[in-house]
């Protein structure tokens, strides 16, 4: 079940923003996703949070270069949490690749952790 709700939150993130990269989207759903207290191994980056991932996809700028700020204000309001079935989600703003893990702000820069030629594991 997991492979075609993320491929609908991925479909739904590129429609918010057509000229995302795979790294930027793949880094987006890490990033929003629902941390929970299983093993990393037992489900990954967390539950996926289709509402922040696309809320994320709308206020990435793809244009920006290295090392600048990314992360606009598209009239959809950039926030940490968000309300699913009424119950606050805390974005787990995690992103592991390679052998560092980013986490806050570490997102708002256009790093080469989100280049295009990066193959992720």
């Amino acid at each position: 079940m997991a492979a075609p709700v993320v491929s609908g939150a991925v479909a739904l993130m590129l429609e918010k923003n057509p000229r995302l990269k795979p790294n930027a989207i793949k880094a987006g759903l890490m990033y929003t996703a629902e941390r929970r207290p299983e093993s990393p191994l037992a489900i990954g980056a967390g539950y996926v949070n289709i509402a922040g991932a696309v809320n994320l996809a709308a206020n990435i700028d793809t244009t920006s270069l290295l090392g600048q700020y990314w992360i606009l204000n598209n009239g959809t309001g950039l926030s940490y949490t968000n309300m699913i079935a009424a119950a606050p989600v805390v974005w787990s703003q995690t992103i592991c690749w390679a052998d560092t893990a980013f986490s806050g702000n570490a997102l708002f820069y256009n790093t080469i952790a989100w280049n295009e030629t990066v193959v992720w594991g």
